[in-house]
């Protein structure tokens, strides 16, 4: 499937133009994966307060941009902590 760089609508494989904006050929290639809502990573709009999904560029309701997601610190066993994928301590 491919996700529509402009507004964030899943559109066809072989899509041309988005269904939603009408955009051509701005789009990001997302694997097919099995559609199951309970697993699938969801995030607040920041605007809007909508729940979308984790992948997508910008906000379908409101086209608010959404923030990149970066990895959370945690502490190790040893009492490092690791911040994204660099070790401190």
């Amino acid at each position: 499937m491919q996700v529509c760089n402009n507004c964030g609508t899943i559109n066809e494989t072989d899509a041309r133009i988005c269904t939603h904006c009408r955009i051509q050929g701005s789009f990001s290639t997302v694997a097919d994966a099995p559609h199951d809502d309970a697993s699938e990573a969801k995030q607040q709009c920041r605007n809007c307060g909508s729940l979308i999904s984790a992948h997508l560029p910008k906000c379908p309701e409101c086209r608010f941009p959404v923030p990149i997601r970066r990895a959370e610190n945690r502490q190790q066993p040893d009492g490092t902590f690791v911040i994204g994928s660099l070790r401190a301590g």
